[in-house]
């Protein structure tokens, strides 16, 4: 399924989309593509750390070049803050290729990058294999990175059997009791409620989930033990549905 997803994602930016991604996020640190207006110059920005979700890079390098691809100056520095329109940097020493290398104690470097554009250039949560998840979750967190998405995505597979399991057996419960001779009208409408409200609370659970509301693991977690004692509810009192 990854496998496809990433496929897909590929194939849609070059016949669709055509949006170019900004970042890549490695073991190593985070990588950044952008220009700069003011000199015509584009660049690439690496960090070593991330925070507050890619809005404060530290021990940070910008690699400059022309449009021919030709290499114009480096920076390196502490910290840089993204601000609208350009990053806040500080302690930065700056290597022109011609001149002479300077410090510059606080210094303003104009971006096209925006923090969405960061964000959006993740990889897909459906585009990484279940056995790299775990792992990928750490690096994000480790980088300073929120991976609630990749971890609602995680934990969604992991309790997906079980959800399967409890369903099955919530639909056992309500096929019971049922004889040859029964009406069937009761059962159709109480199935018909129970796919209702195990949708919305699902869908309730997944949004507080993505939210942080709660944590990601109790938000995937909790429907498999809804619904078995749903199950548990039917089986000892039929009469709830009429019987």
């Amino acid at each position: 399924m990854a496998v496809f997803e990433d496929r897909y994602s590929e194939l849609e930016y070059e016949y669709i989309n055509r949006v170019d991604k900004f970042a890549s996020i490695t073991k190593n640190g985070i990588w950044l593509k952008q220009f700069n207006t003011n000199n015509n110059l584009s660049s690439v920005l690496y960090a070593k750390d991330i925070k507050n979700e890619g809005e404060t890079l530290s021990d940070f390098m910008i690699l400059e070049y022309d449009k021919n691809g030709s290499f114009q100056a480096r920076l390196d520095g502490d910290i840089a803050k993204l601000n609208p329109g350009y990053w806040e940097m500080s302690d930065v020493l700056i290597s022109p290729k011609f001149n002479n290398s300077y410090f510059e104690k606080n210094f303003k470097y104009q971006t096209n990058i925006k923090i969405e554009d960061i964000s959006d250039s993740l990889s897909a949560p459906l585009s990484i294999s279940f056995w790299r998840l775990g792992k990928f979750i750490q690096f994000l967190e480790n980088l300073g990175y929120s991976a609630v998405d990749f971890k609602i995505h995680y934990y969604n597979l992991i309790f997906l059997p079980f959800l399967m399991a409890s369903l099955l057996i919530l639909s056992a419960s309500i096929s019971n009791h049922l004889k040859q001779n029964d009406k069937f009208f009761t059962t159709f409408i109480t199935s018909f409620i129970l796919i209702f409200f195990i949708y919305f609370v699902s869908n309730l659970f997944d949004a507080l989930g993505s939210s942080s509301q709660i944590n990601p693991l109790v938000a995937k977690g909790v429907m498999p033990i809804i619904v078995i004692l749903l199950s548990t509810l039917f089986f000892r009192y039929p009469r709830l549905i009429g019987r």
